[in-house]
Protein backbone atom coordinates (compact mmCIF):
# COMPACT_ATOMS: atom_id res chain seq x y z
CA UNK A 1 0.00 0.00 0.00
CA UNK A 2 1.34 3.74 -1.10
CA UNK A 3 2.53 5.71 1.74
CA UNK A 4 -0.54 7.79 3.33
CA UNK A 5 0.56 11.53 2.51
CA UNK A 6 -2.35 13.10 3.99
CA UNK A 7 -4.88 12.82 6.87
CA UNK A 8 -8.41 14.76 6.14
CA UNK A 9 -10.12 15.33 9.39
CA UNK A 10 -13.61 16.20 9.05
CA UNK A 11 -16.17 16.95 11.55
CA UNK A 12 -20.05 16.70 11.29
CA UNK A 13 -23.37 16.02 12.79
CA UNK A 14 -26.31 15.41 10.75
CA UNK A 15 -24.36 16.61 7.39
CA UNK A 16 -25.08 13.63 5.05
CA UNK A 17 -26.64 16.49 2.52
CA UNK A 18 -22.99 18.20 1.94
CA UNK A 19 -20.72 14.09 3.03
CA UNK A 20 -22.39 13.27 0.28
CA UNK A 21 -20.67 16.71 -2.37
CA UNK A 22 -17.59 16.82 -0.03
CA UNK A 23 -16.91 12.57 -0.32
CA UNK A 24 -17.47 12.82 -4.22
CA UNK A 25 -14.99 15.71 -4.48
CA UNK A 26 -12.19 14.20 -1.98
CA UNK A 27 -12.51 11.06 -4.50
CA UNK A 28 -11.20 13.34 -7.38
CA UNK A 29 -8.77 15.21 -6.06
CA UNK A 30 -5.80 14.84 -7.98
CA UNK A 31 -3.53 13.91 -4.84
CA UNK A 32 -4.65 10.03 -4.17
CA UNK A 33 -2.37 9.27 -1.19
CA UNK A 34 -5.00 10.06 1.80
CA UNK A 35 -6.95 8.74 4.25
CA UNK A 36 -10.13 10.30 5.93
CA UNK A 37 -11.03 10.16 9.48
CA UNK A 38 -14.52 11.62 10.33
CA UNK A 39 -15.12 12.79 13.81
CA UNK A 40 -18.86 12.32 14.01
CA UNK A 41 -21.23 14.05 16.72
CA UNK A 42 -23.94 11.73 17.15
CA UNK A 43 -25.70 11.50 13.81
CA UNK A 44 -28.36 9.72 12.94
CA UNK A 45 -29.03 10.63 9.43
CA UNK A 46 -27.60 8.74 6.71
CA UNK A 47 -24.09 9.58 8.05
CA UNK A 48 -22.71 5.96 8.88
CA UNK A 49 -24.34 4.15 5.94
CA UNK A 50 -22.84 6.85 3.47
CA UNK A 51 -19.03 6.53 5.48
CA UNK A 52 -19.30 2.52 4.87
CA UNK A 53 -19.99 3.51 1.07
CA UNK A 54 -17.04 5.35 0.66
CA UNK A 55 -15.00 2.91 2.64
CA UNK A 56 -14.03 5.02 5.54
CA UNK A 57 -13.37 3.00 8.64
CA UNK A 58 -11.83 5.42 10.58
CA UNK A 59 -14.48 6.74 12.70
CA UNK A 60 -14.25 8.74 16.06
CA UNK A 61 -17.48 8.91 17.69
CA UNK A 62 -17.85 11.76 19.73
CA UNK A 63 -20.76 11.76 22.56
CA UNK A 64 -20.38 15.51 24.06
CA UNK A 65 -18.88 17.59 21.22
CA UNK A 66 -16.02 20.07 22.00
CA UNK A 67 -14.39 21.34 18.67
CA UNK A 68 -10.70 21.33 20.10
CA UNK A 69 -11.44 18.00 21.61
CA UNK A 70 -13.06 16.36 18.48
CA UNK A 71 -10.22 17.30 15.98
CA UNK A 72 -7.35 16.32 18.69
CA UNK A 73 -9.00 12.61 19.03
CA UNK A 74 -8.85 12.74 14.91
CA UNK A 75 -5.17 14.32 15.32
CA UNK A 76 -3.87 10.86 17.35
CA UNK A 77 -5.46 8.34 14.54
CA UNK A 78 -3.68 10.46 11.63
CA UNK A 79 -1.06 9.19 9.82
CA UNK A 80 0.12 11.62 7.14
CA UNK A 81 2.71 13.32 6.56
CA UNK A 82 -0.04 16.27 6.46
CA UNK A 83 -3.05 17.05 8.38
CA UNK A 84 -5.81 18.34 6.46
CA UNK A 85 -8.81 20.19 8.70
CA UNK A 86 -12.16 20.58 6.04
CA UNK A 87 -15.76 21.15 7.89
CA UNK A 88 -18.19 18.71 6.63
CA UNK A 89 -20.27 21.37 4.88
CA UNK A 90 -17.65 22.72 2.95
CA UNK A 91 -16.69 21.63 -0.95
CA UNK A 92 -12.75 21.96 -2.12
CA UNK A 93 -13.44 24.49 -5.03
CA UNK A 94 -11.42 22.40 -7.37
CA UNK A 95 -9.51 18.90 -7.90
CA UNK A 96 -5.59 20.10 -6.67
CA UNK A 97 -7.19 21.27 -3.23
CA UNK A 98 -4.45 19.03 -1.67
CA UNK A 99 -1.45 19.57 -4.28
CA UNK A 100 -1.76 23.42 -3.56
CA UNK A 101 -1.76 22.93 0.32
CA UNK A 102 1.32 20.77 -0.24
CA UNK A 103 2.58 23.44 -2.63
CA UNK A 104 2.39 26.18 -0.91
CA UNK A 105 3.78 24.44 2.08
CA UNK A 106 7.17 23.31 0.76
CA UNK A 107 7.95 26.67 -0.53
CA UNK A 108 7.05 28.11 2.60
CA UNK A 109 9.09 26.33 4.79
CA UNK A 110 9.00 28.51 7.77
CA UNK A 111 5.24 28.16 8.39
CA UNK A 112 3.49 25.15 10.59
CA UNK A 113 0.22 25.63 9.68
CA UNK A 114 -1.90 27.51 7.25
CA UNK A 115 -5.49 27.90 6.01
CA UNK A 116 -7.48 28.76 2.87
CA UNK A 117 -9.62 30.88 1.09
CA UNK A 118 -13.49 30.19 1.64
CA UNK A 119 -16.04 31.20 -1.32
CA UNK A 120 -19.85 31.69 -0.30
CA UNK A 121 -22.23 29.93 -1.76
CA UNK A 122 -25.76 31.26 -3.26
CA UNK A 123 -27.63 30.15 -0.37
CA UNK A 124 -25.05 31.93 1.93
CA UNK A 125 -26.46 35.10 3.62
CA UNK A 126 -25.76 38.40 2.53
CA UNK A 127 -23.79 39.32 5.98
CA UNK A 128 -22.24 35.99 5.64
CA UNK A 129 -20.54 36.15 1.84
CA UNK A 130 -19.74 40.23 3.23
CA UNK A 131 -17.34 38.46 6.03
CA UNK A 132 -15.82 36.34 3.44
CA UNK A 133 -15.01 38.71 0.78
CA UNK A 134 -13.37 40.85 3.84
CA UNK A 135 -11.18 38.14 5.53
CA UNK A 136 -10.07 36.01 2.63
CA UNK A 137 -8.02 37.69 -0.11
CA UNK A 138 -6.56 36.77 -3.50
CA UNK A 139 -2.98 37.37 -1.95
CA UNK A 140 -0.80 34.96 0.16
CA UNK A 141 -0.02 35.62 3.42
CA UNK A 142 2.65 34.91 6.14
CA UNK A 143 1.76 36.00 9.80
CA UNK A 144 4.39 36.56 12.42
CA UNK A 145 1.99 38.29 15.00
CA UNK A 146 -0.97 38.97 13.68
CA UNK A 147 -2.36 35.46 13.36
CA UNK A 148 -5.24 33.69 12.01
CA UNK A 149 -6.34 30.56 11.44
CA UNK A 150 -9.36 28.71 10.61
CA UNK A 151 -10.45 25.00 10.64
CA UNK A 152 -13.14 25.23 8.04
CA UNK A 153 -10.54 24.71 5.78
CA UNK A 154 -6.62 24.50 7.42
CA UNK A 155 -3.67 22.57 6.89
CA UNK A 156 -0.73 21.57 8.90
CA UNK A 157 2.36 19.70 9.19
CA UNK A 158 1.06 16.61 10.55
CA UNK A 159 4.32 15.78 13.60
CA UNK A 160 4.21 19.91 14.70
CA UNK A 161 0.56 19.46 15.33
CA UNK A 162 0.32 15.98 17.39
CA UNK A 163 3.07 17.52 19.47
CA UNK A 164 0.96 20.95 19.92
CA UNK A 165 -2.64 19.96 19.76
CA UNK A 166 -5.52 22.61 20.30
CA UNK A 167 -7.51 22.98 23.44
CA UNK A 168 -9.49 20.32 24.37
CA UNK A 169 -12.07 22.69 26.54
CA UNK A 170 -13.16 25.77 24.93
CA UNK A 171 -16.67 25.41 23.03
CA UNK A 172 -15.33 27.52 20.17
CA UNK A 173 -12.48 30.00 18.25
CA UNK A 174 -10.02 26.58 19.16
CA UNK A 175 -8.15 27.34 15.86
CA UNK A 176 -7.62 31.08 16.89
CA UNK A 177 -6.47 30.32 20.46
CA UNK A 178 -4.14 27.55 18.80
CA UNK A 179 -2.69 30.51 16.21
CA UNK A 180 -1.94 32.85 19.16
CA UNK A 181 -0.18 30.32 21.12
CA UNK A 182 1.73 29.45 18.29
CA UNK A 183 2.28 32.66 17.23
CA UNK A 184 4.28 33.38 20.86
CA UNK A 185 6.19 31.01 20.41
CA UNK A 186 7.91 32.25 17.56
CA UNK A 187 5.92 30.46 14.67
CA UNK A 188 4.34 31.38 11.70
CA UNK A 189 0.96 30.59 10.24
CA UNK A 190 -0.19 30.99 5.99
CA UNK A 191 -2.48 31.90 3.96
CA UNK A 192 -3.32 30.49 0.19
CA UNK A 193 -6.25 31.83 -1.75
CA UNK A 194 -5.22 28.52 -4.15
CA UNK A 195 -6.65 25.70 -1.98
CA UNK A 196 -10.39 27.06 -1.79
CA UNK A 197 -13.01 25.77 -0.46
CA UNK A 198 -16.93 26.58 -0.61
CA UNK A 199 -18.93 27.29 2.63
CA UNK A 200 -22.62 27.72 3.16
CA UNK A 201 -21.97 28.89 6.40
CA UNK A 202 -19.59 31.59 6.30
CA UNK A 203 -17.92 32.68 9.59
CA UNK A 204 -20.16 33.57 12.09
CA UNK A 205 -23.76 31.92 10.84
CA UNK A 206 -25.65 35.06 10.48
CA UNK A 207 -29.03 33.68 10.45
CA UNK A 208 -30.68 37.19 9.58
CA UNK A 209 -29.22 40.09 7.04
CA UNK A 210 -29.95 43.75 6.16
CA UNK A 211 -30.61 45.99 3.40
CA UNK A 212 -27.27 47.41 3.96
CA UNK A 213 -25.23 43.84 3.13
CA UNK A 214 -27.88 43.21 0.45
CA UNK A 215 -27.23 46.18 -1.52
CA UNK A 216 -22.84 45.73 -1.36
CA UNK A 217 -23.49 41.88 -2.14
CA UNK A 218 -25.38 43.35 -5.40
CA UNK A 219 -22.07 45.17 -5.91
CA UNK A 220 -19.93 42.19 -5.53
CA UNK A 221 -22.58 39.02 -7.20
CA UNK A 222 -20.93 39.66 -10.24
CA UNK A 223 -17.51 38.22 -9.14
CA UNK A 224 -18.90 35.55 -7.51
CA UNK A 225 -21.53 34.54 -9.90
CA UNK A 226 -18.38 33.67 -12.45
CA UNK A 227 -17.41 31.31 -10.32
CA UNK A 228 -21.14 29.45 -9.21
CA UNK A 229 -21.67 28.93 -13.18
CA UNK A 230 -18.73 27.14 -12.72
CA UNK A 231 -20.00 25.12 -9.59
CA UNK A 232 -21.13 21.61 -10.81
CA UNK A 233 -22.44 20.73 -7.78
CA UNK A 234 -24.94 23.92 -7.96
CA UNK A 235 -26.67 22.14 -10.73
CA UNK A 236 -29.77 19.33 -11.27
CA UNK A 237 -27.24 16.71 -13.30
CA UNK A 238 -24.57 16.48 -9.87
CA UNK A 239 -27.69 15.44 -7.76
CA UNK A 240 -29.79 11.99 -7.28
CA UNK A 241 -33.08 11.73 -7.23
CA UNK A 242 -35.53 10.09 -5.30
CA UNK A 243 -39.65 11.47 -6.02
CA UNK A 244 -42.15 10.44 -3.47
CA UNK A 245 -46.18 10.74 -4.87
CA UNK A 246 -48.76 10.88 -2.65
CA UNK A 247 -51.70 8.76 -3.77
CA UNK A 248 -53.88 7.73 -0.37
CA UNK A 249 -56.73 9.76 -2.53
CA UNK A 250 -56.16 9.09 -5.90
CA UNK A 251 -59.32 6.87 -6.87
CA UNK A 252 -58.67 6.01 -10.63
CA UNK A 253 -56.62 5.59 -13.38
CA UNK A 254 -56.12 9.03 -14.59
CA UNK A 255 -53.91 9.42 -11.17
CA UNK A 256 -51.71 6.93 -13.12
CA UNK A 257 -51.92 8.51 -16.65
CA UNK A 258 -50.93 11.44 -14.63
CA UNK A 259 -48.12 10.25 -12.43
CA UNK A 260 -46.55 8.92 -16.19
CA UNK A 261 -46.88 11.86 -17.77
CA UNK A 262 -44.92 13.26 -15.47
CA UNK A 263 -42.01 10.72 -15.71
CA UNK A 264 -42.28 11.30 -19.02
CA UNK A 265 -41.26 15.23 -18.75
CA UNK A 266 -38.03 16.02 -19.96
CA UNK A 267 -36.62 17.75 -17.48
CA UNK A 268 -37.19 14.76 -15.36
CA UNK A 269 -35.68 12.46 -17.79
CA UNK A 270 -32.89 14.26 -17.35
CA UNK A 271 -32.76 13.80 -13.96
CA UNK A 272 -30.96 10.75 -12.07
CA UNK A 273 -33.72 9.16 -10.31
CA UNK A 274 -32.95 6.51 -7.71
CA UNK A 275 -36.75 4.98 -6.72
CA UNK A 276 -40.45 6.60 -7.26
CA UNK A 277 -42.63 5.65 -4.15
CA UNK A 278 -46.02 5.66 -4.56
CA UNK A 279 -48.08 5.87 -1.70
CA UNK A 280 -52.09 4.21 -2.42
CA UNK A 281 -53.84 1.51 -1.69
CA UNK A 282 -55.80 1.09 -5.05
CA UNK A 283 -52.92 0.40 -7.42
CA UNK A 284 -51.46 -3.23 -8.46
CA UNK A 285 -47.86 -3.71 -9.28
CA UNK A 286 -49.07 -4.71 -12.94
CA UNK A 287 -50.18 -1.62 -12.92
CA UNK A 288 -46.79 0.29 -12.57
CA UNK A 289 -45.30 -1.26 -15.32
CA UNK A 290 -44.37 1.84 -17.00
CA UNK A 291 -41.43 2.13 -14.72
CA UNK A 292 -39.29 0.21 -13.21
CA UNK A 293 -38.09 2.73 -10.42
CA UNK A 294 -41.70 2.75 -8.52
CA UNK A 295 -42.60 1.13 -5.35
CA UNK A 296 -45.74 0.82 -3.95
CA UNK A 297 -46.21 2.02 -0.89
CA UNK A 298 -49.78 0.97 1.25
CA UNK A 299 -51.04 3.95 3.02
CA UNK A 300 -51.07 3.92 7.21
CA UNK A 301 -53.11 6.02 9.10
CA UNK A 302 -51.38 9.54 8.23
CA UNK A 303 -49.06 10.53 6.13
CA UNK A 304 -46.72 11.62 8.25
CA UNK A 305 -46.32 8.33 9.61
CA UNK A 306 -45.87 6.97 5.72
CA UNK A 307 -42.78 9.94 5.28
CA UNK A 308 -41.03 8.71 8.55
CA UNK A 309 -41.48 4.76 7.52
CA UNK A 310 -40.24 5.06 3.99
CA UNK A 311 -37.12 6.61 5.47
CA UNK A 312 -36.82 4.00 8.23
CA UNK A 313 -37.10 1.33 5.66
CA UNK A 314 -35.50 2.29 2.81
CA UNK A 315 -31.65 3.48 4.36
CA UNK A 316 -29.61 1.73 1.20
CA UNK A 317 -31.67 4.13 -1.14
CA UNK A 318 -31.23 7.05 0.84
CA UNK A 319 -27.31 6.77 0.96
CA UNK A 320 -27.62 7.57 -3.10
CA UNK A 321 -30.19 10.10 -3.14
CA UNK A 322 -29.59 13.81 -2.66
CA UNK A 323 -32.68 15.02 -2.75
CA UNK A 324 -36.52 14.03 -2.83
CA UNK A 325 -39.00 15.54 -4.74
CA UNK A 326 -42.63 15.20 -3.22
CA UNK A 327 -46.07 15.87 -4.97
CA UNK A 328 -49.38 14.93 -4.37
CA UNK A 329 -50.81 13.54 -7.34
CA UNK A 330 -54.37 15.50 -6.36
CA UNK A 331 -52.95 18.73 -6.93
CA UNK A 332 -52.25 20.68 -10.09
CA UNK A 333 -49.12 20.25 -11.39
CA UNK A 334 -47.58 23.32 -12.97
CA UNK A 335 -44.30 21.36 -15.04
CA UNK A 336 -42.59 24.91 -15.50
CA UNK A 337 -42.76 25.49 -11.97
CA UNK A 338 -41.38 22.70 -11.29
CA UNK A 339 -38.53 22.41 -12.90
CA UNK A 340 -37.81 25.65 -11.52
CA UNK A 341 -38.40 24.54 -7.87
CA UNK A 342 -35.80 21.74 -8.29
CA UNK A 343 -33.21 24.14 -10.33
CA UNK A 344 -33.47 26.67 -6.85
CA UNK A 345 -32.90 23.82 -4.59
CA UNK A 346 -29.56 22.64 -6.37
CA UNK A 347 -28.48 26.34 -7.44
CA UNK A 348 -29.07 27.24 -3.36
CA UNK A 349 -28.37 24.13 -2.13
CA UNK A 350 -31.37 23.96 0.27
CA UNK A 351 -32.34 21.69 2.72
CA UNK A 352 -35.58 22.17 1.58
CA UNK A 353 -37.72 24.48 -0.88
CA UNK A 354 -41.33 24.35 -1.46
CA UNK A 355 -44.45 26.31 -2.95
CA UNK A 356 -46.88 28.68 -1.07
CA UNK A 357 -48.45 31.89 -1.20
CA UNK A 358 -48.83 34.89 1.14
CA UNK A 359 -52.17 35.21 2.13
CA UNK A 360 -53.06 38.88 3.07
CA UNK A 361 -56.72 40.00 4.63
CA UNK A 362 -58.61 39.86 8.12
CA UNK A 363 -57.99 36.30 9.90
CA UNK A 364 -58.96 33.70 12.80
CA UNK A 365 -57.03 30.78 13.55
CA UNK A 366 -59.14 28.66 15.72
CA UNK A 367 -57.97 25.66 17.10
CA UNK A 368 -59.99 22.83 19.03
CA UNK A 369 -59.44 23.81 22.38
CA UNK A 370 -61.62 27.08 21.68
CA UNK A 371 -58.33 29.27 21.54
CA UNK A 372 -58.06 31.66 19.00
CA UNK A 373 -55.21 33.92 17.14
CA UNK A 374 -57.36 36.93 15.30
CA UNK A 375 -56.25 39.78 13.31
CA UNK A 376 -58.97 41.81 12.99
CA UNK A 377 -57.69 45.21 12.75
CA UNK A 378 -57.89 48.25 9.81
CA UNK A 379 -54.90 49.13 9.25
CA UNK A 380 -53.14 49.65 6.37
CA UNK A 381 -51.69 46.61 4.98
CA UNK A 382 -48.36 47.13 5.35
CA UNK A 383 -49.09 46.97 9.09
CA UNK A 384 -50.99 44.00 9.42
CA UNK A 385 -49.71 40.58 9.09
CA UNK A 386 -50.23 37.65 6.84
CA UNK A 387 -49.99 34.07 6.43
CA UNK A 388 -47.84 32.33 4.94
CA UNK A 389 -50.37 28.83 3.15
CA UNK A 390 -47.91 26.22 2.22
CA UNK A 391 -48.72 24.99 -1.19
CA UNK A 392 -46.21 21.73 -0.42
CA UNK A 393 -48.59 19.07 -2.24
CA UNK A 394 -47.59 20.87 -6.10
CA UNK A 395 -44.07 20.77 -5.42
CA UNK A 396 -41.10 20.47 -2.81
CA UNK A 397 -38.06 19.01 -2.73
CA UNK A 398 -35.88 17.89 0.75
CA UNK A 399 -33.13 16.09 2.12
CA UNK A 400 -33.99 12.31 2.74
CA UNK A 401 -33.19 12.94 6.53
CA UNK A 402 -36.42 15.44 7.17
CA UNK A 403 -38.53 12.29 6.56
CA UNK A 404 -37.79 11.33 9.77
CA UNK A 405 -39.62 13.75 11.50
CA UNK A 406 -42.76 13.02 9.86
CA UNK A 407 -42.79 16.81 7.80
CA UNK A 408 -41.63 18.08 4.61
CA UNK A 409 -40.08 21.34 5.87
CA UNK A 410 -37.62 22.48 8.32
CA UNK A 411 -36.61 25.63 10.02
CA UNK A 412 -34.27 26.38 6.97
CA UNK A 413 -36.77 25.48 4.37
CA UNK A 414 -36.34 28.31 1.50
CA UNK A 415 -40.15 29.12 0.27
CA UNK A 416 -41.13 29.57 -3.42
CA UNK A 417 -44.13 32.07 -3.83
CA UNK A 418 -46.84 31.89 -6.13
Amino acid sequence: MAKIKFSIIIRGNNKAHWLKILLLKLKNQSEKKFEIIYCDNNSNDETVNLLKKFKIYKVVKIKKYLPGLAINMGVKKAIGEYIAIISSHCVPKDDHWLRDYKNFMNKNQQIVACYGKQLPLPGTSEKDQLDLNIVFKDEKIISKHDTYLNNANAFFRGNFLKKNLFDNKVTNIEDRLWAIKQSKKGKQIGYTAGSAVYHIDGIHQHKSTSERAKNSIKLLNNKYKKIWNSCDFLKPKFYNFSIIVNARRANDKNDLIKLKKLLNKKFIKQLKINTIFLIGKKFKKSNLSFSKKVVLIKPSINLGIDLKNIYLRNSSTWVDSNYIIYLNIKSDWNYKRLQELINKSCYYTVESITFCKRIFGNFEVIYKDGSIIRSNSLEDRSQKPWLRMFKSPEGTVLIPSILKTKLLINKNTHYFYL
